[in-house]
C-alpha cells in the first residue's frame, strides 16, 4: 500500500471519529433539553471547512484522480461523481453552520434543525469516503504506476493534519480531547502520532 493510500484511509477515520463526536454532542444536547456548546461546535466546522474541504479532497481532485483517469478509463463517471460531491461540501457545511448560529440566536427550538443538518453531512460524508476505499482505492493500487505514485504520496504527505497530525496545533487540543474521549482505541484517534 503506498503512502497516500495510508494518508487517506487514516484521516478518513479520523473524520469518522469526528462526525461522530459532532453527531453525539448535538443528540446528547437534544436529549437533555440544552444547548449545546456552541464554541465547540464551531471548531468542529471550522475544522471541517479549514483542513478537510481545504487540503483532503482538493489532493484526492489534484492528483489520485487525474492519475487514474489517465490510467483506467473506466473509472470515469465514478470519479467525476466523487469531484462533483467535492463541490456539494462547501454548501453543505454552509447550511450546517446557518444552522449553528440559528441556534444559537434561536434557542433550543432550533436543535432538531441542527441535528438533521449534522445527520445530513454525516451520511453524505460517509458515503463518500465508502465509496473511494471501496472502489477509488482499490483501482488506483491495480492500475497506477510507480511514476504516480510518487507524485500522489508527496502531495499527500506535504500538508499536515492540524487535529491529528504528529504536529498538531494547540488551538484543537479541546477538539481532540472531545473526540478521544468520545472515540477510544481502537475506533478513536487516540494520540495524535501522525500514523
Amino acid at each position: 500500500m503506498h503512502d497516500a493510500h495510508r494518508i487517506i484511509c487514516r484521516e478518513h477515520r479520523n473524520l469518522v471519529a469526528l462526525l461522530s463526536c459532532l453527531k453525539a454532542l448535538v443528540r446528547d444536547a437534544e436529549a437533555a433539553e440544552r444547548l449545546p456548546d456552541f464554541k465547540q461546535l464551531g471548531e468542529f466546522l471550522d475544522y471541517l471547512e479549514n483542513y478537510l474541504n481545504r487540503f483532503h479532497h482538493p489532493k484526492e481532485s489534484a492528483y489520485l484522480f487525474p492519475a487514474l483517469r489517465r490510467r483506467d478509463k473506466s473509472c470515469e463517471d465514478l470519479l467525476s461523481e466523487l469531484e462533483s460531491e467535492h463541490e456539494k461540501v462547501s454548501p453543505i457545511l454552509a447550511r450546517l453552520r446557518e444552522c449553528l448560529v440559528a441556534c444559537q440566536a434561536e434557542g433550543a427550538s432550533m436543535l432538531p434543525a441542527l441535528r438533521e443538518a449534522v445527520e445530513y453531512y454525516t451520511r453524505f460524508e460517509l458515503r463518500h469516503l465508502t465509496c473511494e476505499e471501496r472502489e477509488v482505492l482499490p483501482a488506483a493500487e491495480r492500475h497506477l504506476r510507480e511514476e504516480d505514485w510518487e507524485e500522489i504520496d508527496a502531495a499527500f504527505r506535504a500538508n499536515e493534519d492540524p487535529l491529528f497530525g504528529a504536529n498538531w496545533r494547540g488551538e484543537y487540543e479541546r477538539l481532540f480531547s472531545e473526540i478521544a474521549a468520545r472515540s477510544p482505541v481502537p475506533n478513536g484517534p487516540g494520540r495524535p502520532d501522525g500514523d
